[in-house]
């Protein structure tokens, strides 16, 4: 799939400067055509609405040209002409176009003193590393611009999967994947350990959205969050991080990108995504959706120690427009030192952030998500049942809050991974927001689906009312051609791949797929036809 997806950019808010929204709306609204194309021009959409009626239309335009099913919003994306569009609005559904977002003026290791490799002692990962714990055995999922192989990340990477049409997972031609993925897990072999990642022995899956010029789209993503809770099993992927975001101001509650990080978090994964970039503009998206684990950014003056912590001043701020206390917790994401990727657009474009063959420099809340995942990892490895959940409970119930600061801007304070591994297990985050998953399943407290007809951990939304059939869907942030790409007819799904040893491998045939699980009643609810 990975070849025909055309670029529709999201934000990368891992570095300073200005996000810009492009364009105004021009979307579907309801059956209000945009009128930038002929009426009769086929161009993609993304259709939501009652299950059971999209079901019914997914069967029913299932060979149109682009037809792609978006199990983890409970939608699917098509080119449609507007007679098509006319008559899926007749049936009640809603159906929406797309919209650009792009990163600009991005800045990388210009900031005002050295930059320095400190951020793992002042996270407190060394006290873990002490007793055994780095990270072994748990799988990151990285959602970015690819990982490159080579340096401090060499054997890291143990699967992944390119969607940018660029051809590699484990390269990245803009530089941004590679210094998120070394702030998680890098050795240090380049550095006799004086640069290292939080969590070193993790094993990381790459899921590459972007390629030189930074830019994706929001299905894009939505499609490798897809790919992460299918393989969750496989690489035993607890963790996805997504240090991307988009500047998009409707509410979580209806918002697809939320939809889809809360379907990776039903599924049980940890989910830490930057706040963004903007200051008191407010945090961005996903990070505005209540499940997460929402991570800014401090500015550790390049010193071990935390009393002269700062939460940095280009970290975004809550609380969300939809009154969501975010950000959930700080870790230093100023003047970071990471993993570089020779070569790469940022790479080439700020040959002042090089600090020697191997490294690079910058700042954002794109490099504080990263830690937090680590955190994550080193406490599910010595802690390999906790739930999501809980993870999230203990982060931010072990963060240690800097003196001064409103929890607007630090939510429960700094990242302490020396409390973190020390801390019992205790309560369990997310109590009271579950919400239905448009079958009759409700989402429980634990972060995974409950069968049909048990009642819900809290006051559900429903993913079928009329919340998504509100105009947010007919934002301008849809309106994109990335669907009319020659992408979904590749080789790639013809390729080996699909007739690999994999697909006739034991782990089809486990007791997995035998389960109680598969058998129950929400399986075969009327949701799965």
């Amino acid at each position: 799939m990975s070849n025909r997806l055309r670029r529709l950019p999201v934000v990368l808010s891992g570095v300073l400067g200005a996000l810009l929204c492009a364009s105004g709306p021009s979307a579907l609204a309801g059956s209000h055509v945009a009128t930038t194309a002929a009426p009769d021009a086929a161009r993609p959409v993304i259709v939501t609405g009652v299950p059971a009626t999209v079901r019914r239309t997914a069967r029913q335009l299932s060979a149109t040209d682009g037809f792609h099913r978006l199990p983890v919003i409970h939608g699917y994306a098509a080119d449609l002409t507007s007679a098509q569009v006319r008559d899926l609005t007749g049936q009640g559904l809603h159906v929406t176009a797309d919209a650009r977002v792009s990163v600009s003026d991005a800045d990388w290791g210009s900031g005002s003193h050295d930059a320095a490799a400190v951020y793992p002692t002042v996270d407190g990962a060394p006290s873990a590393w002490a007793s055994g714990l780095d990270g072994h055995g748990v799988g990151v999922a990285v959602i970015d611009t690819g990982i490159s192989t080579s340096g401090d990340l060499a054997g890291r990477v143990i699967d992944g999967y390119d969607f940018s049409g660029e051809g590699s997972a484990t390269t990245d031609s803009f530089g941004h994947g590679t210094f998120v993925a070394g702030t998680i897990a890098g050795s240090g072999a380049a550095s006799g350990h004086a640069i290292e990642g939080v969590a070193p022995g993790v094993d990381l899956i790459s899921l590459k959205v972007a390629g030189a010029n930074g830019s994706s789209d929001v299905i894009r993503v939505i499609t490798a969050i897809q790919w992460a809770v299918n393989h969750a099993a496989k690489d035993n992927i607890r963790v996805l991080n997504l240090s991307l975001g988009t500047d998009s101001t409707q509410s979580w509650r209806i918002d697809p990108l939320d939809a889809a990080v809360e379907g990776a978090w039903r599924s049980g994964m940890v989910v830490t995504v930057a706040a963004g970039n903007g200051g008191a503009a407010g945090i961005s998206k996903p990070g505005d959706d209540p499940y997460v684990v929402t991570v800014g950014a401090t500015d550790d003056a390049t010193t071990p120690t935390t009393s002269d912590d700062t939460v940095a001043p280009f970290s975004s701020t809550g609380p969300t427009a939809t009154g969501v206390a975010k950000p959930d917790l700080v870790a230093p994401g100023a003047h970071v030192v990471s993993s570089r990727a020779p070569g790469s657009t940022v790479d080439n474009q700020f040959p002042a952030a090089r600090i020697d063959p191997s490294y690079f420099r910058g700042s954002g809340t794109s490099f504080s998500a990263p830690q937090v995942a680590g955190a994550a990892a080193l406490l599910l490895q010595q802690r390999p049942d906790l739930t999501n959940n809980q993870v999230k409970a203990l982060l931010v119930g072990t963060a240690s809050a800097l003196p001064g600061v409103p929890a607007t801007a630090q939510g429960a304070g700094e990242l302490d991974i020396n409390a973190l591994i020390a801390a019992p297990t205790g309560g369990s985050a997310n109590q009271g927001l579950g919400r239905s998953d448009g079958s009759g399943s409700a989402v429980g407290s634990e972060g995974s689906l409950v069968a049909a007809g048990s009642p819900s951990s809290g006051d559900s939304v429903a993913w079928n009312s009329s919340a998504w059939n509100s105009s947010a869907w007919s934002s301008s942030a849809w309106n994109s051609a990335a669907w009319n790409s020659s992408a979904w007819n590749s080789s790639a799904w013809n390729s080996s791949a699909w007739n690999s040893s994999a697909w006739n491998s034991t782990a089809w045939n486990s007791t997995a797929w035998n389960a109680g699980g598969w058998a129950s009643a929400s399986f075969w609810s009327t949701a799965w036809n």
